[in-house]
């Protein structure tokens, strides 16, 4: 490392982006930590994001950036930097390739700010990336922002806490006992060109119901649509969607003896774990996004040549896709298949 930075005791890390990105943080910060045991480590993030950034074991405060109404307040936007410039940073770093995450790098006023290099961002950090054109996961990608340091971690595993008070009141809310056997189904994303069809999700329910308890996890705001959904399954399963805060729903994806997902934040809270995740992929590139560990399964569709356009295109968010054939053309077969493969071997060859 250089010794430019061996005197680092302040370091801000800034994610502005969705809680997913946050969760990917995590070999960052542990790589920081292990660099420089002795100093705090602060995370910026947005509020959806803010219960995900607490879950990391390696940063002592987490800072929440208000991001529209600061935009709507000159006042609340000065106020907010007088308090990241009052902390006395000594380093900064932006892990997002983003004029916001840039800007709040360059505001911070830390000695030392690193970022991506391109036109509209360089003026705001000491030192800079290029970021890389290969297609690299998003761990890996992140932990490109320490180059300047000198650090080249090959470490990107996710690590994800969970409280005992947590795992307690999963328990109780969901009135299950430990050694209960699970599925955990994610049907939802933000995303809408994310999300797989309702019938297929009906059909891959019914089916393992018949063997396992299924349960049903998603956001408050996605509580109607997925008692919907479990309404044309004949309500076998349980739903806990609305029911449990981020960290609880961690907890119950950890005791599941499979986690079957779209592409969503709860999908790399499970690389924590020893879950087998089957995870259905269109729009975003699996080698990108997807989950990495040894028992997780992939199903995306090979047949729809514009996926994944979220790599392909530049301008994807643009551009209306009128039928979402890159997961429409997945099966409720292929997913049960895979369930199937993942459920008739023991846990333990997995470990």
């Amino acid at each position: 490392m250089s010794n430019t930075f061996e005197s680092t005791h302040k370091i801000l890390v800034v994610s502005i982006a969705y809680m997913g990105d946050v969760v990917l943080s995590t070999p960052v910060t542990r790589s920081l930590k292990k660099q420089f045991p002795s100093a705090t480590i602060d995370l910026l993030v947005q509020p959806l994001a803010k219960d995900a950034a607490k879950h990391n074991p390696y940063v002592d405060h987490v800072l929440v950036y208000e991001r529209e109404h600061a935009h709507e307040n000159k006042a609340t936007l000065q106020n907010f930097i007088h308090l990241l410039q009052s902390k006395n940073y000594d380093l900064a770093l932006s892990l997002n390739d983003d004029l916001i995450c840039a800007m709040l790098t360059g505001l911070s006023g830390a000695r030392y700010r690193i970022g991506y290099e391109n036109d509209s961002q360089t003026k705001f950090f000491t030192h800079t990336i290029k970021a890389q054109k290969k297609i690299l996961h998003q761990t890996e990608k992140q932990l490109q922002i320490l180059k300047p340091l000198g650090l080249i971690h090959q470490d990107s595993h996710i690590e994800f806490n969970i409280s005992d008070n947590e795992m307690t009141n999963l328990y109780h809310k969901l009135d299950l006992t430990a050694t209960e056997s699970i599925v955990v189904l994610c049907p939802f994303s933000s995303h809408a060109h994310k999300n797989w069809t309702v019938d297929n999700w009906v059909s891959v329910i019914k089916h393992l119901t018949k063997r396992i308890k299924c349960i049903l996890i998603g956001s408050e705001k996605e509580l109607s649509a997925i008692q919907s959904m479990n309404t044309k399954a004949d309500n076998v399963a349980l739903i806990a969607a609305g029911k449990l805060t981020l960290g609880e729903s961690a907890a119950l994806i950890k005791s599941a003896q499979l986690f079957i997902t779209v592409d969503t934040g709860p999908m790399h809270i499970a690389q924590a774990f020893d879950t087998p995740v089957i995870a259905l992929m269109g729009p975003t590139h699996s080698r990108v996004w997807g989950p990495r560990n040894r028992q997780d399964i992939v199903i995306r569709s090979l047949r729809c040549p514009c996926a994944p356009c979220w790599q392909l295109y530049k301008n994807y968010h643009t551009v209306e896709c009128l039928n979402h054939s890159c997961m429409t053309q997945i099966t409720a077969t292929e997913v049960i298949k895979a369930s199937e493969s993942i459920l008739n071997t023991p846990l333990q060859l997995w470990a």
